[in-house]
């Protein structure tokens, strides 16, 4: 045993010097390394590409099946059916009586009554229905324009949020990589007497702990896709067209440009503003009804003839039987012209007061839900300023410095100049930066599709280096930890575990 620790001993110390001059000297596949690097690179664009056109197909698809979208379209159609209804005249009257005792007269008894009546509002109360009908209208549809801005930042923030998990799968997993690398470093030292059992033991704790992280963040995929397939209307599991990615980019419009942009498109400001064009059509309305609406009608009277006439001669005696008159049976016509009078000017001038409150309370209503659009439109200008300014600070300084610095930690803790708990620290540090960075890309990309749906329009971007998530961690230089190879030792990895 004695011989064999000491050739291990040897084992041992050649690689560990072999290990620090890898850390130290470029390697000489370094030129295969970054061929491999370029390739996916080019992989990471054509996803990234993939990526946006998968996620404007899901747009589209939303937009097509959405229950929510249907039932808001509904509405609209219901709102638009409302106009020629209010636009149209009543319907005629047609009348019908009969005379419980026949009125006798000289050409007949009057035995039955017909009358058709058609009343006639004054034209402009026609007019303003219809107008005050076709603004509600118009309010839905601004309702569903809202809706469909809403739906759209759903789908988009979700798909946004399934790459940042996708990504941190992968960040955590690679993490896991590395640290079961650390645990080989970390067990050949101590098998040769140059690390004590606790850091062994450690990183193995933590091993495990980072495959707790890499199981949380894999069991959020299912409540996440079913998120969006809900916002899709299409099965709760059914799986994404492609694997979502976020891209990298700058929006220059400032804080004033989009500010107009949210007061001249938001649907939801429209809504209140069409709200309020009908409210006015209301007052007028309400001072038409002043002007009385008139009524149009045709009534006859039906005469039967007389079968026996009794007549009166010039002397004032009886004529029995005497010849009919000719008219006998003649149904007389009446026309008939009538009209409202709008005298009770209380109810009137009740409902002009009204329509008036009524279009201050759309006034208030607008100017309120303008400032609170606005405070939220700032407020999402800040996070997306927040998130770019963090991605920026991710990528050009913190995580190549976290880089290299575990780098350094490795080759410290390798040649035995360097402690478990300042390798585990930059292995932390490296991990938490760049879950971060994914975090903070998605939430840029979020908060470009709130303030869309805000503004009411897709807003102009400047793609910026890089192109995508995917594409940036894929050009992200990492150390190469070479797992030794244990049984040259002589001592398996179990044997030294005990």
């Amino acid at each position: 045993m004695p011989k064999r620790v000491a050739v291990s001993w040897k084992v041992w110390t050649a690689w560990l010097v072999w290990a620090w001059g890898v850390c130290i000297w470029p390697a000489p596949g370094a030129a295969i390394a970054l061929e491999a690097r370029s390739a996916q690179s080019a992989q990471s664009s054509q996803a990234s590409q993939d990526s946006q056109a998968a996620l404007e197909s899901l747009v589209q698809h939303a937009m097509a099946n959405n229950p929510r979208l249907k039932a808001a379209w509904s509405r609209v159609e219901a709102a638009l059916e409302k106009v020629p209804q209010e636009r149209s005249l009543q319907d005629p009257r047609l009348s019908l009586g009969w005379f419980a005792v026949p009125a006798e007269t000289r050409v007949g008894p009057q035995v039955a009554r017909l009358g058709l009546t058609q009343t006639i509002p004054w034209i402009g109360k026609l007019i303003a229905r219809g107008d005050r009908a076709a603004l509600e209208a118009e309010a839905e549809k601004a309702r569903f324009d809202a809706l469909r801005l809403t739906i759209t930042y759903d789908v988009k923030r979700v798909w946004y949020e399934l790459a940042a998990l996708e990504e941190a799968v992968r960040v955590a997993r690679e993490a896991g990589i590395l640290l079961e690398h650390l645990e080989g470093v970390i067990h050949a030292r101590y098998v040769a007497g140059m690390a004590p059992m606790a850091d062994l033991l450690a990183v193995q704790s933590e091993r495990d702990l980072l495959g707790d992280r890499v199981r949380t963040l894999e069991a959020r995929r299912g409540p996440t896709l079913a998120s969006l397939n809900a916002a899709l209307h299409r099965p709760l599991e059914m799986a994404l067209p492609a694997t979502p990615d976020i891209p990298l980019f700058t929006l220059d419009l400032q804080e004033a440009a989009l500010v107009e942009r949210l007061e001249a498109m938001s649907p939801q400001l429209k809504v209140f503003e069409h709200l309020l064009e009908r409210e006015r059509k209301g007052e007028t309305l309400a001072r038409l009804d002043y002007i009385p609406d008139f009524t149009l009608g045709i009534e006859t009277t039906i005469t039967n003839q007389w079968d026996v006439y009794r007549g009166v001669d010039s002397t004032g005696q009886w004529m029995f039987p005497a010849p009919p008159p000719g008219d006998s049976g003649k149904d007389p016509v009446v026309l008939s012209l009538s009209f409202t009078l709008p005298i009770f000017n209380e109810r009137r001038q009740a409902a002009t007061r009204e329509a008036r409150a009524r279009q201050l309370a759309a006034i208030n209503d607008r100017d309120g839900l303008r400032d609170r659009l606005a405070a939220d439109l700032v407020m999402a200008r800040f996070n997306l300023d927040d998130a770019a300014r963090k991605t920026a600070l991710y990528r050009e300084a913190l995580l190549p410095r976290a880089v290299q610095g575990f780098g350094a930690a490795i080759g410290a803790y390798q040649a035995g100049t360097g402690r478990y708990a300042e390798l585990i620290m930059a292995q932390r540090s490296l991990l938490e930066l760049e879950l971060n960075a994914v975090q903070a890309l998605a939430a840029q990309g979020q908060r470009l599709a709130e303030i869309e749906s805000l503004v009411g329009e897709d807003l102009p971007v400047t793609p910026a280096p890089g192109g995508s998530l995917r594409q940036a961690r894929a050009g992200l230089e990492r150390p190469d930890i070479a797992r030794p190879d244990t049984t040259t030792s002589g001592i398996s990895h179990q044997e030294g575990i005990r």
